[in-house]
């Protein structure tokens, strides 16, 4: 083999057709839609008008929602409690410590 240097020739599939313009042109038109796109792009984001209430509505729905399921599971725990105490259970703070495993 050469130690010359091939002169490489454009593949033709790849060529761009003289009628397709410059990049020149190509800059030129993107430029000339510039405001375009920010104002579509600034129209789709937006935020609807109603956000804040329906925000505020969501937020309402969700802590009522966890109110009401923290009520049912102190209710739960009460009737649990309840009937430690009347089966004479100790509570799990007066545990024998020896069934804990806790040394003090």
């Amino acid at each position: 083999m050469s130690d010359e240097p091939q002169e490489l020739t454009p593949d033709p599939q790849f060529e761009v057709p003289a009628d397709r313009g410059t990049i020149h042109e190509l800059d030129d038109a993107l430029t000339a839609t510039d405001d375009l796109w920010g104002d579509r792009l600034a129209l789709i984001l937006e935020a609807p008008v109603d956000l804040a209430e329906r925000t505020k509505e969501d937020v309402r729905e969700a802590l009522l929602t966890r109110s009401v399921m923290a009520a049912g599971g102190d209710l739960l725990s009460l009737g649990w409690n309840t009937m430690r105490v009347i089966f004479g259970d100790p509570a799990p703070d007066r545990r024998d410590s020896s069934r804990t495993g806790d040394p003090s």
